[in-house]
């Protein structure tokens, strides 16, 4: 068995996003396969999730000065986000895995004209250092898969003699989705409907989640009112980010001007704090739908919304905007009601009819956890235990007929940026 290392870019604690979630998972069923896994991550190793210790994985704390020596006492590292600058510049070379399921390049054009373009070259010199020293590959979805393999391509990492090895790039590029635990979800001690919330047992409750600025809550909330014209009882639920300090919340905050203007701030519409990762499911199991609303653009064609995974993985209806790989998942498995994103009649006749119609709700939760089942863990995150198996530098990675010398050297100037910078968002 191997000695694997994992980088996570976020907190490893009750409260976690989404990457901070992936990396713990990674790292838990890495030590459940038999391998000695460590799990680096920002903050204190005892705010970690006990089950990460039940499960027999070492937390450290992460930082820059003590990723070499971390890096010398593992066979391979999983890495993903901003921290892949600290691991090339500080260690010596390491078999590496890189996560690239967060499109974060992409994301953060959403705040580019608040955060200043010195992020997105920050950002674009991560990705390109992270695509240049990565030894193996891992996105969330086939729409990823194009994307990246483009990026390959440029920077000469796809090249003749990796295409007579691997033509379909399976290996070098892996489609490893974000998963969903085996087990149900079961009911828990009621944290959505609970007198401080004012949800009565019987209202029916509507379910966004957090709040990033590539999401479209403006285009439900210029529909609510017709959803309360007929189910006056219902109430919207939005969730603050466990790490506002490091994601604007530009998007979340005229969400809230939006609620407060209408008067419906803290009655119909809701804003709470990010739920413990252990006690999801059980939240889920309160609301009686989802609802995912995003703008068009490159950022939902390349994101399988993790969330929306959970949706399915609860039995949760969804009423979503079409678009990206969830959109066609939830087509594809008839487990959400889809609308266009220009569409706020249909928005709003979609969302009283899930909230008003049992049967419905019934034969959308019975397909979307049977959808939810070929995403579960152990099934999503083969390609790391593949990797964890036989941790292994890419031969290839400096073959001959890789990227053009103009292209490399271009690179390299914009490399100093990445490992002289953090991340910020």
């Amino acid at each position: 068995m191997s000695r694997i290392l994992v980088l996570s870019p976020e907190p490893a604690r009750a409260r976690m996003a989404g990457m901070g979630i992936r990396a713990c998972e990674i790292a838990r069923h890495l030590s459940a396969a038999g391998h000695a896994t460590t799990l680096a991550a920002p903050g204190e190793p005892s705010e970690a999730p006990r089950w990460l210790g039940a499960s027999g994985v070492s937390v450290e704390r992460l930082d820059a000065g003590v990723i070499a020596s971390l890096a010398a006492r593992h066979d391979g590292t999983v890495v993903s986000g901003h921290v892949s600058n600290d691991l090339f510049r500080s260690a010596a070379p390491i078999p590496t895995l890189v996560d690239l399921y967060d499109p974060f390049l992409v994301e953060n054009l959403a705040y580019a004209s608040r955060l200043g373009p010195g992020v997105f070259r920050h950002d674009h010199a991560t990705l390109s250092l992270q695509l240049e020293r990565g030894d193996r590959f891992l996105v969330s979805s086939p729409h990823q898969r194009a994307f990246y393999a483009g990026f390959l391509l440029a920077l000469g990492r796809v090249n003749p003699r990796v295409w007579a090895d691997d033509p379909s790039l399976e290996r070098l590029l892996a489609v490893a989705p974000f998963g969903v635990p085996a087990e149900p979800p079961a009911p828990g001690p009621a944290l959505l409907r609970t007198p401080e919330n004012g949800i009565g047992p019987d209202d029916p409750v509507l379910f966004f989640g957090g709040v990033y600025d590539w999401y479209d809550p403006a285009a439900l909330l210029a529909v609510f009112d017709r959803v309360l014209a007929s189910v006056p009882a219902c109430r919207l639920v939005f969730v603050a980010s466990p790490n506002p300090d490091t994601t604007p919340q530009g998007a979340y905050a005229r969400a809230e001007e939006t609620a407060r203007a209408r008067g419906w701030h803290g009655r119909q519409v809701l804003f709470v704090p990010w739920f413990p990762y252990d006690a999801r499911g059980a939240v889920y199991l309160e609301a009686t739908a989802a609802i995912l609303t995003h703008r068009p653009g490159l950022e939902t064609d390349l994101s399988l919304r993790t969330r929306g995974l959970d949706f399915l993985w609860a039995g949760l209806p969804i009423v979503s905007h079409r678009g990206g790989a969830m959109g066609q998942l939830l087509s594809d498995s008839g487990a959400g009601l889809l609308v266009d994103p220009d569409d706020a009649e249909g928005l709003a006749a979609a969302l009283v009819r899930i909230l008003t119609d049992p049967a419905l709700r019934a034969g959308l939760s019975e397909r979307g956890r049977s959808a939810a089942a070929s995403y579960r863990w152990e099934r999503t995150l083969a390609p790391v235990l593949d990797f964890a198996a036989a941790p292994a530098f890419d031969p290839h990675r400096a073959a001959e007929g890789s990227a053009p010398a103009g292209a490399l050297r271009s690179l390299k100037e914009r490399l100093s940026d990445a490992l002289s910078g953090r991340r910020s968002r």
